[in-house]
C-alpha cells in the first residue's frame, strides 16, 4: 500500500497527518481508517512501514529541539507506541523527517503517526500529489514473517573518541522463534542479531546522538562465528564482512541533537549473526540517546 499525506497549511506544534490511498493491492487486508489518520488491518501478519513528510518551520526553537516523528500500533484499543525518530530543526526553512519500522498486527489493529515538535516552533506540513509526503507500507502473512525491536542499551554506550566500537541493544517486543539477540553480557545488553531460520532481512537503524565529528559512520557486519567457538584468534576467514554503511557529516550548525540511519536488506541462514559499530572521525561522540530515538527494527521473510 502507498498513501499520501494530505497538506495542511495551518501551523501546529503536535500533528497527526491524515491520508489518502495512492494504491493497495489488497483492500480487504490493508486500508485507511474512516479519519484517514490510521491504517487498519483485517488479518494477522507483519507489517514494514516507512514513512517520510515534509514541512516547513518557523522558530528558534525549532533549531534547538527537534522534531520527533512517532509511529504507534492500536491493539484492543490500547495505543502502543513502536517506534520514534528524531530530525534536527530549522529555521524559516523546509526540510523533512522520516521513520521506517517493523511490526507485528493482528485483525483490528491500526498503525498511526504522530509528528513532535517544540511548543515555540510554528511548523506547516505538505503533501497531496506532490509526491514528498508517501507512506510505502508491505504486509506479510503472519505464518511467514515474524519482527523485533531492540532500543539502544543503556549501558556500554560508545562515547569520546569512538572508533569501530560495537553497540549494544536490548530487545523490547517479544521473542520469536525465527531471530533474536544473542551475545556476552547482561540480559538488557547483548550485541549481536542471531537468525535461525533462512530467509530474507530487513533492517532500520536510528541512532540520535550528539558529536563534533567530521564524519560519522555507522556500520552493519556479518559475523561467520557469532559463538566464538573457532577460536580467538581473527583470520580472514572469520573476519566480520560488512554488508552496509551509512556515513554522516558534520553537525547542523547550532543544532545540539544529530540524527544518524541505516537501512538494509539482505539474506539470511540458520546461524547467520549480524551487528552494529559505530566509528567517529575526527571529533568525539559526546551522547547517544537510549531513551528516545535510538534503536533497530528487524523484519524477516521465509525464503
Amino acid at each position: 500500500m502507498t498513501a499520501q499525506a494530505t497538506v495542511s497549511t495551518h501551523y501546529h506544534t503536535n500533528y497527526r497527518p491524515v491520508f489518502s490511498t495512492t494504491s493497495t493491492s489488497d483492500p480487504y487486508v490493508v486500508g485507511l481508517t474512516h479519519d484517514g489518520r490510521g491504517i487498519r488491518f483485517a488479518e494477522s501478519g507483519t507489517v514494514r512501514f516507512v514513512f517520510q513528510q515534509a514541512l516547513y518551520s518557523m522558530g528558534q526553537a525549532c533549531v534547538s529541539e527537534g522534531f520527533q516523528l512517532l509511529a504507534y500500533i492500536n491493539h484492543n484499543g490500547t495505543g502502543m507506541e513502536l517506534c520514534r525518530s528524531f530530525k534536527p530543526g530549522v529555521h524559516y526553512r523546509d526540510t523533512s523527517i522520516s521513520l521506517s519500522g517493523a511490526s507485528k498486527v493482528s485483525p483490528g489493529d491500526t498503525l498511526g503517526f504522530e509528528i513532535l515538535s517544540p511548543a515555540q516552533c510554528n511548523v506547516r506540513f505538505f503533501g497531496d500529489e506532490t509526491g514528498i509526503s508517501t507512506l510505502s507500507l508491505v504486509w506479510v502473512p503472519a505464518a511467514i514473517s515474524s519482527s523485533l525491536f531492540a532500543s539502544v542499551a543503556h549501558t556500554g554506550l560508545p562515547s569520546g573518541a569512538v572508533r569501530n566500537k560495537p553497540l549494544f541493544f536490548r530487545q523490547t517486543t517479544a521473542q520469536v522463534s525465527q531471530m533474536g539477540l544473542l551475545g556476552k553480557g547482561s540480559a538488557d545488553q547483548k550485541r549481536d542479531f542471531v537468525f535461525r531460520e533462512s530467509g530474507t532481512a530487513n533492517v532500520a537503524l536510528d541512532l540520535k546522538l550528539i558529536h563534533s565529528c567530521n564524519l560519522v559512520k555507522v556500520t552493519l557486519l556479518r559475523r561467520s562465528d557469532p559463538e566464538g567457538s573457532g577460536g580467538t584468534r581473527e583470520t580472514e576467514a572469520t573476519r566480520p564482512v560488512p554488508l552496509a554503511q551509512h556515513v554522516g557529516g558534520q553537525m547542523p550548525e547550532n543544532s545540539h541533537w544529530a540524527r544518524v540511519s541505516l537501512r538494509a536488506s539482505f539474506q539470511v541462514h540458520n546461524g547467520t549473526a549480524v551487528f552494529f559499530t559505530l566509528d567517529c572521525v575526527r571529533g568525539r561522540v559526546n551522547q547517544i540517546s537510549h531513551q528516545t530515538g535510538s534503536g533497530v527494527s528487524i523484519m524477516w521473510v521465509a525464503a
